[in-house]
C-alpha cells in the first residue's frame, strides 16, 4: 500500500512539474512584444496606392456595378468592395 502510494505521489508531483514548466513558457512567451508590422513604403507597395478610390464599372456605357478599393493593414494590402 505505501508502494502505491508513493508512486501516485511522484505522478502527482512530476505532472505538476510539467504544468508548471508549460505555464512558465506560456508566461514568457506573452512577454515578448507583438510582431511589428513590415515595412510598406517599398515600390511594390506603392503601385497599388494608384488603385486606391472608388470606382463605377460599365459596360457598353451601362453601370454593372460600382468597386471600393481601400488600404487596410496600414498599407500593407488593399481591400476590394465589389
Amino acid at each position: 500500500m505505501h508502494r502505491s502510494f508513493g508512486m501516485i505521489h511522484t505522478a502527482v508531483l512530476v505532472a505538476s512539474l510539467i504544468g508548471s514548466s508549460a505555464m512558465n513558457a506560456a508566461a514568457e512567451e506573452s512577454k515578448k512584444p507583438p510582431a511589428s508590422m513590415p515595412d510598406c513604403n517599398t515600390a511594390k507597395h506603392q503601385r497599388l496606392r494608384m488603385l486606391l478610390g472608388s470606382w463605377i464599372v460599365t459596360e457598353d456605357g451601362k453601370e454593372v456595378g460600382r468597386n471600393t478599393l481601400s488600404p487596410v493593414f496600414g498599407d500593407c494590402a488593399v481591400r476590394e468592395d465589389w
